[in-house]
């Protein structure tokens, strides 16, 4: 059942407006959303803040043309950035002139900004290290005064999990009897569970 407009549910909540620049928008309305709801919303500011606040958060909606948005993709090729570099930021902008058009943050009546098109980034290409790469990198790790960073390596090794997910585990995750490591949240927002061999449990 929908909540009465005088509800202590949604009473004070600010319903998007429209507004007329990419940086009110994101400023009034995306970030506020963006920190509540999810937990990039930091990477999100930092991307926002050092590629878009300058360029085309000032222009309003109706400056924000093809010839425009392209042009920001082509300066960013200039600054030597790369294609997958660049591809995440044309991520939040798409995102951004979805959210303002879904909102109903553009004045009714006024065609949206278009999406962009993302760059050809070539085929993914995976490389694992060698034998002789993973004895040096341990012996450097270990030459390290640190007092778990070779165990850390030698962790990620053997489990094949992102160093974030390594940084924040908990031992109430790990079942040794099972032989199995549960990641509440992965890279995708979603949990994973991974399979521990012998060597990893014995790490641990």
């Amino acid at each position: 059942m929908l909540e009465d407009a005088e509800s202590p549910a949604i009473r004070g909540l600010s319903f998007c407006e429209p507004v007329e620049t990419l940086n009110a928008f994101f400023d009034r309305h995306y970030m506020p959303h963006c920190e509540a709801t999810t937990r990039g919303h930091r990477h999100s500011r930092l991307t926002y803040e050092k590629h878009l606040r300058e360029s085309l958060g000032p222009m309003r909606w109706s400056e924000m043309s093809p010839l425009v948005l392209n042009a920001w993709v082509r300066a960013q090729v200039a600054q030597k950035l790369k294609n997958t570099t660049i591809n995440k930021h044309i991520f939040l902008v798409n995102r951004l002139l979805r959210c303002a058009r879904d909102w109903g943050a553009i004045p009714e009546g006024m065609r949206p900004p278009p999406l962009l098109r993302k760059l050809p980034t070539g085929d993914y290409r995976q490389r694992f290290l060698s034998q002789d790469e993973i004895r040096r990198l341990l012996i450097e790790c270990d030459r390290i005064n640190h007092p778990y960073l070779g165990s850390f390596i030698r962790f990620l090794l053997l489990t094949g999990a992102r160093k974030g997910e390594a940084r924040t585990a908990r031992w109430r995750d790990i079942s040794f009897e099972a032989g199995t490591w549960r990641v509440p949240v992965s890279k995708n927002g979603r949990s994973r569970r991974i399979m521990l061999s012998e060597a990893a449990l014995d790490l641990l």
